[in-house]
Protein backbone atom coordinates (compact mmCIF):
# COMPACT_ATOMS: atom_id res chain seq x y z
CA UNK A 1 0.00 0.00 0.00
CA UNK A 2 2.82 2.43 0.82
CA UNK A 3 4.10 2.26 -2.74
CA UNK A 4 0.68 3.25 -4.02
CA UNK A 5 0.56 6.45 -1.94
CA UNK A 6 2.91 8.74 -3.80
CA UNK A 7 2.91 12.32 -4.94
CA UNK A 8 5.23 14.25 -7.20
CA UNK A 9 7.85 16.11 -5.20
CA UNK A 10 8.73 19.35 -7.03
CA UNK A 11 11.98 19.68 -5.09
CA UNK A 12 13.26 16.28 -6.12
CA UNK A 13 11.46 16.12 -9.45
CA UNK A 14 10.62 12.53 -8.63
CA UNK A 15 8.10 10.53 -6.64
CA UNK A 16 8.30 10.13 -2.89
CA UNK A 17 6.10 7.92 -0.77
CA UNK A 18 3.86 9.41 1.90
CA UNK A 19 5.72 7.28 4.44
CA UNK A 20 9.07 8.80 3.40
CA UNK A 21 7.65 12.32 3.52
CA UNK A 22 6.24 11.80 7.01
CA UNK A 23 9.55 10.32 8.17
CA UNK A 24 11.49 13.32 6.84
CA UNK A 25 9.13 15.78 8.52
CA UNK A 26 8.97 14.06 11.89
CA UNK A 27 12.69 13.32 12.16
CA UNK A 28 13.93 16.74 11.04
CA UNK A 29 14.31 18.66 14.27
CA UNK A 30 16.55 21.68 14.76
CA UNK A 31 18.95 21.48 17.66
CA UNK A 32 19.29 25.27 17.71
CA UNK A 33 16.56 27.75 16.93
CA UNK A 34 17.42 30.77 14.76
CA UNK A 35 16.69 33.11 17.67
CA UNK A 36 19.46 31.43 19.68
CA UNK A 37 22.22 31.99 17.12
CA UNK A 38 24.58 34.69 18.37
CA UNK A 39 27.38 34.63 15.80
CA UNK A 40 27.33 36.75 12.62
CA UNK A 41 25.48 34.88 9.89
CA UNK A 42 25.68 35.18 6.11
CA UNK A 43 22.92 33.60 4.04
CA UNK A 44 23.11 33.09 0.30
CA UNK A 45 19.68 32.36 -1.13
CA UNK A 46 19.22 31.17 -4.70
CA UNK A 47 16.09 32.83 -6.07
CA UNK A 48 15.15 29.74 -8.11
CA UNK A 49 15.85 27.21 -5.34
CA UNK A 50 13.09 24.60 -5.23
CA UNK A 51 14.69 22.52 -2.45
CA UNK A 52 14.92 25.42 0.01
CA UNK A 53 12.41 27.95 -1.29
CA UNK A 54 13.26 31.62 -0.67
CA UNK A 55 10.22 32.23 1.59
CA UNK A 56 11.39 29.43 3.92
CA UNK A 57 14.94 30.78 4.07
CA UNK A 58 13.64 34.34 4.57
CA UNK A 59 11.54 33.14 7.49
CA UNK A 60 14.65 31.70 9.15
CA UNK A 61 16.65 34.84 8.34
CA UNK A 62 13.99 37.07 9.88
CA UNK A 63 14.14 35.06 13.11
CA UNK A 64 17.90 35.57 13.55
CA UNK A 65 18.78 37.96 16.39
CA UNK A 66 22.43 38.29 15.42
CA UNK A 67 24.37 40.40 12.95
CA UNK A 68 23.19 39.04 9.61
CA UNK A 69 23.37 39.59 5.88
CA UNK A 70 21.20 38.21 3.04
CA UNK A 71 22.57 37.74 -0.48
CA UNK A 72 20.04 36.95 -3.21
CA UNK A 73 21.53 34.81 -5.98
CA UNK A 74 19.17 35.88 -8.74
CA UNK A 75 18.36 33.08 -11.15
CA UNK A 76 20.39 30.43 -9.35
CA UNK A 77 19.00 27.05 -8.37
CA UNK A 78 19.94 24.98 -5.33
CA UNK A 79 23.42 24.20 -6.69
CA UNK A 80 25.02 27.62 -6.23
CA UNK A 81 28.58 26.43 -6.68
CA UNK A 82 28.37 26.80 -10.46
CA UNK A 83 31.38 28.84 -11.56
CA UNK A 84 29.41 31.99 -12.47
CA UNK A 85 27.90 32.30 -9.01
CA UNK A 86 30.95 31.12 -7.13
CA UNK A 87 33.52 33.33 -8.86
CA UNK A 88 31.45 36.45 -9.47
CA UNK A 89 29.19 36.57 -6.41
CA UNK A 90 29.82 33.94 -3.73
CA UNK A 91 33.57 34.27 -3.27
CA UNK A 92 33.78 38.11 -3.35
CA UNK A 93 30.77 38.47 -1.03
CA UNK A 94 32.22 36.01 1.50
CA UNK A 95 35.56 37.86 1.44
CA UNK A 96 33.81 41.22 1.90
CA UNK A 97 31.59 39.92 4.70
CA UNK A 98 34.50 38.33 6.57
CA UNK A 99 36.38 41.63 6.47
CA UNK A 100 33.30 43.36 7.91
CA UNK A 101 32.72 40.96 10.81
CA UNK A 102 36.26 40.04 11.80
Amino acid sequence: MNNMLKYEDPAATTLISIRAAVSMLTQSKWETQPEDISIPTLIFQPSADRMTPPPFAKGVYDRLNCSKKWIDLKGSDHMTTKSHYFEKIWSPEVDKWLREVL
